[in-house]
């Protein structure tokens, strides 16, 4: 894990914040005037006296390679030259202001600590400076985690905590700090200049090549091949460049999420071993000993991390690369939205039969349903509630900001389904507990500028999901990974560790703060708990989410 912090604080306060960034192991590094840094060892850092770059920088301009010896004072200025995993700061206009590049791929979180504050990496890293000595639980937070999962806002499980969101200029002004969007998902109308499927396919395998060898190029890599389209891609990228790397795949004891088959071939195509992790069918409840500023992995899927990780520690991988995100930017569409975007753009009638072949429906059910769509106003600027389990008292009116959705109201379907997809996954991409570096090359900003180009209608082309992709790594690709239609599920994984759990899941879920607050629908749990409804809904998620966030709450009082 790469750990940070850049302090902002009175002089007079400096030495005490050396001598606790000493004694949580962080080296102190050069900062803009008036401020502290202190990072892990193998952080980049690029500074100056008027700006400082934390983490990773990659050129946008073709054949450029070499990093600045100096960080840019301009915000805009770094976004228009330059991705990567990195936040800058900048003093330049005589108060501080502070980016984080859009793919997020570096956390950044902001606290306040007497007359301190605090821009860092991590829980564990405030924990160690002492910023967390104290801290209240965010009621509002839990209330919102729970009824609107998978959007994740600037709030944290602390009031005194928030994130810095992907894209997000933080500025102080004399009455507090401002949040700016200085990156949002840019809106291009579809129909105008649009890309034939060719066209598209060399783009994408000519940005994916680059993006994914920028990222790892160098680095000793164990990569999660899973088998599924997104790994093998990313492994393919890796072979393609000549980057070595060492490969391991999840097999469940059933067949559902056995996909050794598919990542052996794609192994074998690259030649690289394959090793092979196997769910462990007596793993115990597990126990969140890592701080972090909002609940970890679902419990029930806790135990494929804690394998992984000790793998990657015996073979000496620091660092943890996945296909994460992978679906949501290359279009996995199963509804009618890219065909009432086809249909604006003169181009529905290949579309819809694209649609039905990818769905099983008929023709004219999917035709339906596009004009319903065009019709629905549904998704402009809402997100889902689920509202199972919750006491009714305690539900908000209506979900926090993000700065990405401002701008739905102004897409068309298929563009809104595909900006709402690439929000949902960020709810994911630092829920690992894990000591090593976990990086989603995939998830990177010249793949997000570049998949909000390409049409909607075209990823799902031929009636398969992901089109695009599967077309321009199909000469890198086995034709059986390239050709598959199903996909692998932990579902079985899910039922049988749920199935063993279910004890420990009663308690935290039923007797637990959260259900002592109020929070909770005590008799709607119990219901679902002795009828079984979980076996054939999607509850035993639902309830051991809940019960993961207990835990996490567990964790931190027990800490106090």
């Amino acid at each position: 894990m790469l750990r940070y912090a850049l302090i902002c604080a009175h002089p007079s306060s400096h030495g005490e914040w050396r001598d606790r960034a000493e004694q949580a192991q962080l080296a102190e590094r050069s900062a803009p005037a008036g401020l502290l840094l202190f990072t892990s060892r193998g952080l980049p850092v690029i500074a100056s006296k008027q700006a400082v770059i934390i983490g990773s920088l990659h050129s946008r301009r073709a054949g450029e390679v070499s990093v600045p010896e100096a960080p840019p004072e301009d915000a805009q200025a770094v976004l228009q030259d330059w991705w990567g995993p990195f936040v800058h700061c900048s003093l330049a206009t005589r108060r501080l202001e502070l980016l984080r590049e859009p793919s997020g791929g570096l956390p950044c979180y902001h606290l306040r600590r007497d007359t301190s504050d605090l821009f860092l990496s991590d829980a564990v890293t405030a924990e160690a400076l002492g910023a967390m000595d104290g801290a209240v639980i965010d009621e509002l937070f839990l209330r919102h985690w729970l009824q609107f999962p998978f959007l994740r806002s600037a709030r944290t499980g602390f009031s005194h905590v928030t994130e810095v969101l992907p894209g997000t200029l933080l500025q102080q002004m004399e009455s507090g700090w401002r949040h700016v969007a200085a990156w949002c998902p840019p809106i291009r109308p579809q129909g105008v200049g649009d890309w034939r499927m060719a066209q598209a396919a060399v783009a994408l395998r000519d940005c994916t090549l680059d993006t994914v060898a920028d990222q790892l190029s160098g680095r000793r890599a164990l990569l999660q091949l899973s088998g599924g389209l997104d790994s093998s891609i990313i492994a393919a990228a890796l072979h393609a460049r000549g980057i070595a790397f060492q490969a391991v795949t999840f097999a469940t004891l059933s067949p559902d999420g056995d996909e050794r088959g598919f990542a052996q071939a794609v192994a074998d195509r690259c030649g690289v071993r394959l090793e092979v992790v196997r769910e462990d069918p007596g793993a115990a409840l597990p126990a969140f000993t890592t701080r972090t500023f909002r609940p970890a992995a679902n419990l029930l899927l806790r135990t494929v991390d804690d394998h992984i990780e000790e793998l990657s520690r015996q073979s000496g991988c620091s660092l943890l690369a996945d296909g994460a995100g992978g679906d949501n930017l290359f279009g996995s569409s199963v509804s009618a939205a890219p065909v009432a975007d086809a249909l604006l753009s003169g181009r529905g009638v290949r579309t819809v039969s694209d649609v039905a072949r990818r769905t099983g429906q008929s023709w004219w059910a999917v035709a339906g349903a596009s004009l319903r769509e065009l019709r629905s106003s549904r998704g402009h600027a809402t997100w889902q509630a689920d509202q199972r389990f919750l006491a009714r008292a305690t539900l908000l009116a209506g979900p926090d900001h993000h700065p990405w959705l401002v701008v739905m109201p102004r897409l068309t379907p298929g563009r809104r389904e595909h900006l709402h997809s690439l929000v949902h996954i960020q709810h994911f991409l630092d829920r690992h507990e894990t000591a090593a570096e976990v990086v989603h090359p995939l998830y990177a900003r010249p793949l997000l500028d570049l998949c909000l180009q390409v049409p909607s209608w075209l990823t799902v082309a031929g009636g398969r999901d992901r089109a695009v992709a599967r077309e321009a790594f199909r000469p890198l690709l086995p034709s059986s990974v390239i050709q598959r239609r199903d996909k692998g599920s932990l579902e079985g994984l899910l039922h049988r560790r749920f199935t063993r759990l279910g004890d420990s899941i009663r308690t935290l879920t039923l007797e637990g703060e959260l259900a002592r607050s109020g929070l909770l629908d005590r008799p709607a749990i119990e219901s679902a708990l002795r009828a079984q409804t979980w076996h054939s809904t999607t509850d035993h998620v639902r309830l051991s989410e809940i019960a993961t966030i207990e835990l996490w709450l567990q964790g931190w009082r027990a800490a106090r």
